[in-house]
């Protein structure tokens, strides 16, 4: 019965320990990106491109990488106090959703639809959008 016991003991602390490492490594801070360099370098038509043909691939080869993406804003969404630049895809019901970081706000929000656009991130993947997280605006 100590037997028994024990290994299920060992076992929820070992799964505890796994869920704990991967909520790290999920939400992991990036630190400031503005002088990290990009993993890779694409554009967003590019970006959604590769998911849309491969999504398995595309996740081992870009999630958790820092892109620097080349594109067009789509649209400039204020929500709930977080700043997303979506930028345009070929795919006309999916974007590359960018959420910036709090000291980007001010330029971003001198940005205007239609402007072209150089941004790093960090890629999560795709849900319906190809999400880059703590985003920060790269000049030219």
């Amino acid at each position: 019965m100590i037997g028994k016991k024990r290994i299920l003991l060992i076992g929820i602390v070992l799964l505890i320990t796994v869920f704990t490492l991967f909520l790290f490594r999920v939400f992991k801070p990036a630190g400031n990106l503005h002088n990290v360099e990009p993993d890779f370098i694409v554009t967003s038509r590019e970006l959604m491109n590769d998911f849309s043909v491969n999504e398995v691939l595309a996740n081992s080869r870009y999630v958790d990488k820092i892109l620097l993406v080349k594109g067009e804003i789509e649209e400039i969404i204020d929500s709930n106090d977080e700043l997303i630049i979506l930028l345009k895809t070929d795919d006309m019901f999916s974007g590359i959703s960018c959420r910036m970081e709090d000291p980007e706000d001010v330029k971003a929000g001198l940005l205007k639809n239609g402007q072209r656009i150089i941004i790093k991130g960090q890629c999560a993947g795709k849900l319906i959008d190809v999400v880059l997280n703590h985003c920060v605006i790269v000049d030219d």
